[in-house]
């Protein structure tokens, strides 16, 4: 065991590759009364720009990795979307995936600081503290959206996970985030599809062999 400070906390979930609420994605309660209670942090970073409004920055259960192979029998609010995916070939169309960053590329982000030319957003360290979602693109068209950015000292690199068509999932696929909010100099990062975990996971380890 090890005593870690609140700030690995986050960190530790990208390595995991677990989606945190709130800041991987957004629930259904972000638009109710209680949400300005929840969400503190102001407006959303990055640079996707949902197209279908608020909605975009939810997430389907399957997208995330999450719930039964089959659909319960009982009757659930959601439950007939959950059953036109299943319908349409087996889940959502989306799966999550890490991404891993191009050190090159952010190097350039953190030290265009000290030179010439315009400035783009900068890299809060290790992750922002709020939610930010990034746009991912295959020969500039969009096939996904990061989440989580965040600098791993483990890996010594740059990650984030990323909800991605199904047919650009596999590892080793090369994809560009498009960093910065609109309006501001964006910067296009590459990034290599990753497999999830980042890191081995030892959560139902037998600590009894170490």
């Amino acid at each position: 065991m090890h005593l870690l400070g609140f700030r690995s906390q986050p960190v530790q979930h990208i390595e995991a590759g677990i989606a945190t609420n709130g800041l991987d994605y957004l629930p259904a309660a972000a638009i109710t009364p209680g949400a300005p209670r929840q969400f503190k942090r102001g407006s959303i970073a990055g640079s996707f720009v949902p197209v279908g409004g608020f909605t975009d920055y939810f997430r389907k259960p399957g997208e995330l990795g999450w719930g039964p192979r089959t659909l319960p029998g009982h009757d659930f609010p959601g439950r007939d979307a959950l059953a036109a995916d299943a319908a349409d070939g087996g889940g959502p169309a989306r799966t999550l995936a890490g991404l891993t960053w191009n050190a090159g590329d952010v190097a350039g982000v953190l030290t265009s600081m000290l030179g010439d030319g315009e400035l783009p957003d900068q890299m809060d360290m290790p992750r922002l503290a709020g939610p930010s979602f990034d746009q991912v693109l295959i020969a500039d068209r969009p096939v996904g959206v990061s989440t989580g950015r965040t600098v791993s000292p483990t890996l010594r690199a740059m990650i984030s996970l990323c909800v991605i068509n199904r047919a650009n999932a596999a590892p080793g696929t090369e994809v560009t985030v498009l960093w910065g909010r609109p309006g501001t100099p964006q910067r296009e990062i590459r990034a290599t599809v990753t497999a999830l975990p980042f890191k081995p996971d030892r959560r139902r380890a037998d600590v009894t062999t170490f």
